[in-house]
């Protein structure tokens, strides 16, 4: 069987981050040599969970756009997501 890779992103709260944990963790179970990598952001709890959980992590510069108020961060993030995207792809 040849070596899979899987990049996973779902990050934010533990509702997104244990199920994907879990996900990659049954990929795992699944192939042993099939790599599993994080994409997250440097605020989410994906910053502390997946590392400890012992997979590798790439965080992407971008905020949140989902609260109420705070014009200046949502126009922050939005100018972001064109690196963001450049990062991912690459």
């Amino acid at each position: 069987m040849r070596n899979r890779s899987y990049f996973i992103a779902g990050g934010g709260t533990g509702g997104h981050v244990f199920p994907a944990l879990a996900v990659a963790k049954a990929l795992q179970e699944l192939d042993p040599q099939t790599e599993i990598f994080f994409v997250g952001t440097p605020t989410g709890l994906e910053n502390k969970i997946v590392p400890q959980a012992g997979f590798r992590l790439f965080l992407l510069p971008v905020g949140k756009l989902n609260f109420k108020g705070r014009w200046l961060e949502k126009m922050t993030t939005l100018a972001r997501l064109p690196w963001a995207l450049f990062l991912s792809a690459r």
